[in-house]
């Protein structure tokens, strides 16, 4: 029952998305694109992203409501969402990874709330879109290696600059 309830929200949320999106393009007031996809070469760079004080918030926020315990494919929830995302394939296709640490290119999550390749379902999250910060921190997070905690951090040294993994 709990799962159907979700199934329901997550499919109301997709259909006022589009809604919105739509009424947003008419007016000509909406975001950078008809996806409500801004560009995250506006934010600065981000670095020694903590994943429990600063990614799994906006998890928590934004894309629980569909991808609890009780998901088919995907659970985000605090304590489960690390685990479920670094070093694993994608459930829907096996040939993509959900984050690949150092590789925002390849990895679905970045795809998806960057809006640049996101196939299986479409972009992420349905309803209102992240900020550009929030898709910034994402996409900087998985840059700088996905680290699950403070111990897994690496050196800023490994960074590459994110103009040139992030397409505008």
């Amino acid at each position: 029952m709990r799962a159907a309830v979700r199934s329901l929200i997550c499919l109301l949320l997709m259909s006022s998305a589009a809604l919105l999106l739509a009424e947003e393009q008419r007016s000509g007031l909406g975001p950078a694109d008809a996806q409500g996809c801004a560009n995250i070469a506006i934010v600065p760079f981000q670095t020694n992203i903590d994943f429990e004080s600063s990614i799994q918030p906006i998890l928590t926020e934004s894309c629980v409501i569909c991808h609890a315990a009780d998901s088919e494919f995907l659970d985000l929830s605090a304590g489960r969402a690390a685990a479920s995302l670094i070093d694993r394939r994608s459930v829907q296709d096996p040939n993509r990874w959900l984050v690949r640490p150092g590789q925002p290119e390849t990895s679905l999550l970045v795809a998806k709330v960057l809006c640049s390749d996101p196939g299986l379902g479409g972009p992420m999250p349905p309803g209102l879109p992240l900020s550009p910060f929030q898709r910034a921190l994402i996409h900087d997070w998985v840059l700088g290696g996905a680290p699950a905690d403070h111990e897994d951090r690496i050196s800023l040294a490994n960074f590459r600059r994110r103009q040139t993994t992030a397409k505008p």
